[in-house]
């Protein structure tokens, strides 16, 4: 048996295990015990044919409206994104401007909706929602489908939960090697000297009294 064949069959024993764990939880485990794990695509094919995912019952419920329910005293993006098709808890996490930490609360800055991989995330989930809603697709199908998208992707929490950040992080990292977006560089605050201030202004004063002097040479005074 080849250590890819050994890797295989640990992964099948630890599926079988650990039936709620994801890809980020069992990569690490075949890692630390053979110092390398499989191919990411390898193993969310393992997993769902291990796992095949459950299709809820068909009941009645409404079709998707033509506009979503706005949320009084949200942001004014929130809605913008809902609109687009965005569930809830994406369009939260995209204008939240405050985030709970040990230490208490802090304010956060939004993620600016005007970035070129923000706007492509927008037009390609809005695409998606009014094919949905031209289709005629329930509501819970249509979040079901987003929810199959993270899945798929392997944007999980350690809990199996979607984790917004991770499918954010993943389109900004394909902008930048596509050579859409550039990072911005940070500029660390230039901290002024009190005397070379006060010399600089001294220039300033002495320039300026020599322009003067020699403009009334060239009048004339």
């Amino acid at each position: 048996m080849t250590i890819r064949e050994d890797k295989i069959f640990r992964l099948g024993q630890l599926i079988q295990q650990h039936p709620t764990y994801s890809y980020q939880r069992l990569n690490p485990i075949l890692i630390a015990e053979y110092g390398s794990g499989l191919r990411k695509k390898d193993m969310l094919a393992m997993i769902r044919v291990r796992h095949p995912i459950k299709i809820r019952a068909r009941v009645p419920v409404a079709k998707i409206p033509a506009r979503p329910r706005i949320r009084k005293g949200m942001p004014k993006n929130y809605n913008v994104l809902r609109y687009a098709g965005f569930l809830p808890f994406e369009a939260i996490e995209l204008v939240r401007t405050s985030r709970m930490t040990p230490s208490g609360k802090i304010k956060i800055t939004p993620v600016p909706l005007n970035i070129p991989y923000v706007k492509e995330m927008i037009r390609d989930r809005a695409r998606a929602f009014r094919v949905a809603k031209r289709q005629g697709v329930d509501i819970q199908d249509y979040i079901f489908s987003v929810e199959e998208m993270y899945r798929e992707n392997g944007y999980l929490t350690p809990e199996g939960l979607p984790d917004f950040w991770q499918y954010f992080r993943d389109v900004r990292d394909k902008a930048i090697d596509r050579g859409e977006y550039i990072v911005p560089l940070r500029r660390k605050p230039r901290l002024l000297d009190k005397g070379d201030v006060k010399a600089q202004k001294a220039r300033y004063r002495e320039k300026r009294k020599t322009t003067l002097e020699r403009y009334d040479e060239g009048r004339g005074r």
